[in-house]
């Protein structure tokens, strides 16, 4: 068995992790050759791409020395789940979890990301801005607990939707309240984002 890595850190630990999975699995001749470019990332389709050949290939693999030494443990290329790997835990264990948190009691919970979602119509936007200032505001949100406020977010990638009479019509319905804590973001946020710089002067 022959391996032929990509010219990269990535490639040489996947070329190793391979060439031990094989040896742990019985085969008896497994060679690892060097990469076959000095570009990163350059692998057998780019050397065929520019001229390579076949018959390259195989005096380059009969050139290699065969693994050798103690039967390797495979390593991982990446840190990271393992697939096919399950975290079972018992129902006793399961049953003593503690509850979840909550930052709208029994609705949203705390520390996560989820959806308000229906059809066309349904007033999701109005609840959702409804929710943030009730966590604005640190008030019950119809009837729910509010266990967290401070600071929010909302960002106009719709339109907007008329949002201001909106507020004024949760303000009017809420004495007291302010939308203080509630700011606006004018553009949208890729949700693949890791890092985002808020600018509110």
């Amino acid at each position: 068995m022959v391996v032929v890595p990509d010219a990269d850190d990535r490639g040489a630990a996947t070329a190793r992790s391979f060439a031990a999975r094989a040896r742990s699995a019985g085969a008896t001749d497994v060679r690892v050759v060097a990469p076959l470019g000095e570009r990163k990332g350059y692998d057998v389709s780019d050397s065929l791409d520019n001229g390579g050949t076949v018959e390259q290939l195989e005096a380059l693999a009969c050139a290699a020395e065969p693994e050798s030494g103690p039967e390797p443990k495979p390593e991982e290329p990446d840190a990271g789940p393992r697939d096919g790997i399950l975290n079972l835990r018992t129902s006793a264990e399961v049953r003593d979890m503690p509850d979840p948190l909550h930052l709208i009691g029994g609705v949203v919970p705390d520390g996560v990301i989820f959806q308000v979602h229906g059809p066309a119509g349904q007033y999701k936007s109005f609840l959702s801005l409804a929710m943030l200032l009730s966590v604005a505001n640190g008030v019950p949100w119809l009837g729910h607990a509010i266990t967290r406020s401070g600071r929010v977010v909302y960002v106009l990638s719709e339109g907007g939707k008329d949002p201001g009479s909106r507020i004024r019509a949760w303000l009017a319905a809420h004495p007291g309240c302010t939308d203080d804590n509630l700011l606006w973001a004018e553009s949208a946020i890729q949700a693949r984002s890791l890092v985002f710089t808020a600018d509110s002067s």
